[in-house]
């Protein structure tokens, strides 16, 4: 399937071998459901004893680890990208694919290696994940060493220091990550009056929790402002004045690009042996 796993389908027609639900808001056309289906086919041969994984990073988990490894700047040019593709009509803006060390190496190796430890428990799997990542799980499942990796060092790699991180500057990213992203922590957390996320290790967090919804607001506001005002430029690039050329690589790109880096490595260490022969 594709993107990550949020909400199922409510409504749904189950057919002898596939689960159909509706896609679209002005049209909705009924398609399989590839997230339901597999159950179907599990229900329907019992014998085979198949385990289905819903195979996807959690989103907390993830974000987490973005706002300890993104500095502001690079979350503001993001942020930036985001309004500028906007702008030029392109609904489809993923950071993931301007950022893929951050955003998708780490999810590629937490799905891995959950693929690798069910191995251990069934025998025949169906994993359910972003079609985007098949390939990449593909070739860091060759790469795989003999010793099972912990998941959550896989989620959360080494994180760099926050002894000079403000709580403040925490909060910011967190905003930063929300907008240019689905407003996952706003709409699930925040008008809840909750907050998900400890910030532990950073600078005035114990005084600065008490006003946590406070600072929120206040970058939530900021930065949708500046959006806001942005937007007469908006319209000078929709109508080809001072138009702003993104060159974003689509996730096909990406990934040959990094099948062919992996082809070139794995040739120079051949060619390595056989000199050492």
């Amino acid at each position: 399937m594709e993107g990550p796993l949020m909400t199922t389908q409510s409504e749904f027609e189950v057919g002898a071998t596939y689960i159909y639900s509706k896609e679209g808001l002005v049209d909705p056309k009924q398609t399989i459901d590839c997230f339901l289906s597999p159950f179907l086919y599990c229900y329907n041969n019992p014998e085979k004893s198949i385990n289905v994984i819903v195979n996807d990073v959690p989103t907390l988990v993830q974000r987490e680890f973005l706002a300890r490894v993104l500095d502001k700047t690079e979350l503001k040019d993001l942020l930036n990208q985001y309004i500028q593709s906007i702008a030029e009509g392109k609904d489809q803006f993923d950071p993931k694919i301007l950022n893929p060390e951050a955003f998708i190496y780490p999810q590629v190796a937490y799905l891995t290696e959950t693929l690798r430890q069910s191995c251990y428990v069934s025998k025949k799997i169906i994993s359910i994940v972003d079609y985007n990542f098949v390939d990449l799980i593909e070739e860091d499942w060759e790469e795989l060493g003999p010793k099972m990796r912990s998941l959550n060092t896989c989620l959360m790699p080494e994180l760099p220091s926050t002894e000079e991180l403000a709580y403040t500057d925490y909060i910011e990213r967190h905003v930063l990550l929300d907008l240019f992203q689905q407003p996952f922590v706003r709409d699930n957390f925040v008008n809840l009056k909750s907050f998900p996320f400890h910030g532990k290790g950073t600078v005035g967090a114990e005084m600065a929790r008490m006003n946590i919804f406070t600072i929120w607001n206040h970058f939530y506001n900021k930065h949708s402002k500046s959006i806001n005002e942005r937007k007469p430029s908006f319209d000078e690039i929709r109508t080809g004045g001072n138009k702003v050329n993104i060159n974003i690589p689509t996730m096909e790109e990406m990934m040959r690009g990094k099948q062919e880096q992996a082809k070139r490595s794995r040739s120079r260490s051949r060619s390595n042996s056989e000199s050492e022969d």
